[in-house]
């Protein structure tokens, strides 16, 4: 299932831009970025679906690691990030099951 980015959220009490930006792989040498002093987050809009909600989940722990000062090292934001990613894809698609499973018995 193809779902579309989310145009912001909040983290930490403030409202975050989600932007689909061209060029920032060649030009940053990232597939994203979180910006903090312009509370956005960019996504390289060249990425696939799953490597944009990839990169959206790594930069959330980039912005929960910056706002809560943890100083997390790169690799645990990478391992964090991945691992969100995995957790809301098994809720949406735990829902898309259950909804069948729920129409089988009507």
């Amino acid at each position: 299932m193809k779902r579309k980015l989310p145009d912001s959220m909040e983290i930490g009490g403030h409202k975050i831009q989600v932007l689909r930006v061209s060029n920032l792989l060649e030009s940053q040498e990232a597939y994203g970025l979180f910006d903090p002093v312009n509370l956005r987050i960019e996504i390289d809009s060249s990425l696939s679906n799953t490597m944009a909600w990839e990169t959206l989940w790594h930069e959330v722990v980039e912005a929960i690691n910056f706002f809560s000062e943890a100083g997390l090292e790169h690799k645990s934001i990478q391992v964090f990030g991945l691992l969100l990613h995995q957790v809301a894809n098994s809720i949406f698609t735990y829902k898309k099951s259950c909804a069948k499973s729920i129409e089988k018995q009507v």
